[in-house]
């Protein structure tokens, strides 16, 4: 231990670039997995759903969507972002439960919606956690 602060200090320039990449790491890890928007179990979600009458909201691609989805989903389209959350301005008092394919996407696309003001949760594990609990999915 004596040894240590003197090896730091001779080889600051080895220690410093650490210390800047393990900060770095830490803050990506922290902004990807905590967006401020609660995650909620595919159980809980339906108990959402049923009781406070919240609207299930798919931001998968069209094509996943008409493959199996939630009864009554919207499919939100991410790429044209402002043109879908118009069509979600009817269901800004309504709780939204945001879905994607394993529930990592969804982070992003909640924390846009409630930085508008809607009140928002996202699926855990996505599409993948509502299979494997199996709950009913709807085609087209």
């Amino acid at each position: 231990m004596d040894k240590l602060i003197p090896f730091l200090i001779e080889n600051w320039y080895v220690v410093l670039p650490l210390i800047i990449i393990l900060l770095a790491y830490f803050w990506i890890e922290f902004r990807h997995r905590n967006f401020g928007v609660p995650e909620i179990t595919p159980q809980t979600a339906v108990m959402l759903a049923n009781r406070e009458k919240a609207k299930w909201v798919d931001i998968r691609s069209e094509s996943a969507f008409k493959q199996g989805h939630i009864s009554d989903a919207i499919n939100f389209k991410t790429l044209a972002f402002q043109e879908s959350e118009k069509n979600l301005k009817k269901f800004q008092k309504t709780p939204l439960i945001i879905v994607c394919e394993r529930g990592v996407s969804a982070k992003a696309v909640a924390a846009k919606l409630k930085k508008s003001g809607y009140s928002v949760n996202v699926l855990a594990g996505g599409m993948s956690a509502w299979r494997k609990a199996e709950l009913p999915i709807v085609s087209n």
